[in-house]
């Protein structure tokens, strides 16, 4: 029995939708499908304007357009994040300023933030690991105090939420992915969620090309040309088609998520604190199962359980190196130490909706052999 780690899927009417897109003649962005996909998640999350991305990195990337982010802009990231938080603003010119993650749930250390936030600071990205959110609270009243925009890398939050808030809806601008590996995905894709009204009608130009294309559909002006930067981030109408069979399941997606989520914790609690460190959340936070992970002892730990759940069959992986210390940024002398420590000790188990309930049963007793050698060895 193999297990990989992720596994793509099919929950409804994917192929047939993307068979009718295909069919109306005209798959390029903005057909039906998107605008289905952009009304629902309005809608469901209660968003001013939904934007479909091909990606969530564009998304963010897109964000950092509309905020006019230049050169030399002071920008607060994550140092425990995927790349694409960072490197949206980095394009941009901004300088990176890393923050350190809590080793409670990997989300923002707040009182390391508290230290370098300031008027200085022109936006903070908050990255939601395993869609556990921060404290929104906390983090909504700091932007505010200095003037600073928040956005929010909601990559894996959706259906997750904050005092009964869907994360990514705080900030200015919030963003989700639909990557294969995420909750509700489309292979790849993502979308850009705008909670500013004033914001809109910059989006539509830096995701029309850097052109006045919206106002031209709407009959406002007789042509479109070139009125600001911007770029391509609209999605084909195929990936929106797969999209929508997944969106319109989403809480059989997420009812079967949860359960593998509490399956594997109920099963590692009497590991916890001992052998491992299972990830926690802070009050008020209902999360969405986005993943399972844990800390184990060290790198060298790490790495020996990988290689026996490997030997097993079962494809487990570590995830985010700190940027703070990574090959690009090492010289710019920012230390994260909870982010470089944590990096050496994560471990995610597979997790995707085909997971059966035997696959899990096997992963779970392989995990629990592992660990109980090691105490039959100490």
């Amino acid at each position: 029995m193999r297990i990989p780690f992720n596994k793509a899927f099919i929950v409804g009417n994917e192929l047939q939708y993307i068979q009718d897109a295909v069919s109306t003649g005209s798959i390029a962005s903005g057909g039906k499908y998107t605008q289905k996909c952009e009304a629902f998640l309005e809608e469901r999350y209660k968003v001013p304007k939904v934007m479909l991305t091909t990606s969530c990195t564009d998304a963010l990337e897109l964000a950092a357009l509309i905020l006019d982010i230049q050169p030399g802009d002071k920008v607060l990231v994550p140092s425990f994040t995927y790349v694409s938080t960072a490197n949206a603003f980095a394009l941009r010119g901004a300088e990176m300023v890393f923050v350190d993650c809590n080793t409670d749930n990997m989300n923002l250390d707040l009182e390391d933030l508290k230290q370098k936030i300031d008027s200085s600071i022109k936006a903070l990205v908050v990255m939601h690991y395993a869609g556990v959110g921060n404290d929104m609270d906390q983090l909504v009243a700091l932007c505010k105090a200095h003037n600073v925009f928040l956005i929010e890398d909601a990559a894996l939050a959706i259906e997750s939420n904050y005092k009964g808030k869907q994360l990514g809806t705080f900030g200015q601008l919030g963003a989700f992915s639909f990557h294969e590996t995420k909750n509700v995905i489309a292979g790849e894709g993502g979308a850009l969620l705008i909670n500013d009204e004033q914001l809109i009608a910059k989006a539509y130009q830096c995701r029309d090309k850097g052109t006045n294309r919206k106002q031209f559909l709407n009959g406002k002006v007789d042509k479109y040309t070139w009125t600001s930067l911007g770029s391509s981030y609209a999605p084909s109408d195929l990936i929106a088609a797969y999209l929508w069979g997944q969106l319109e399941n989403i809480d059989q997606i997420q009812e079967k998520r949860l359960s593998l989520w509490n399956t594997y914790n109920n099963a590692f609690l009497s590991l916890n604190n001992t052998s491992i460190q299972l990830g926690d959340t802070i009050e008020g936070t209902s999360f969405n199962g986005s993943l399972f992970y844990f800390l184990v002892k060290d790198e060298i730990q790490r790495n020996a359980f990988i290689s026996y759940l490997e030997e097993k069959e079962i494809k487990a992986v570590f995830h985010y190196q700190s940027l703070g210390s990574s090959p690009f940024m090492r010289l710019k002398n920012q230390t994260t130490p909870n982010a470089l420590n944590c990096s050496a000790r994560l471990v995610r188990l597979p997790m995707y909706f085909g997971l059966s309930g035997s696959e899990q049963d096997y992963i779970i007793q392989t995990v629990q052999k592992f660990f109980s050698s090691l105490k039959l060895n100490a």
